[in-house]
């Protein structure tokens, strides 16, 4: 499902900063990124604390986890 969510926001955000270089500013432009990457980081600081690594691990173990 993140991989899915992943590859379904980078569509998405090209799209959107395509669109945004084409209506606003340059600035507005940076400002769109950097929550973009402000997003990012808060999804990556989520998954530090709570997430559970899945390498070589099996469905069973990772539903008890």
């Amino acid at each position: 499902m993140s991989i899915g969510v992943g590859r379904i926001g980078a569509v998405i955000g090209q799209v959107l900063l395509g669109a945004a270089a084409g209506v606003f500013s340059v600035v507005w432009v940076f400002v769109l990124l950097a929550v973009f990457w402000l997003i990012g980081a808060i999804a990556g600081t989520v998954w530090w604390r709570h997430g559970v690594e899945a390498k070589g691990r099996n469905l069973e173990e990772l539903a008890q986890a």
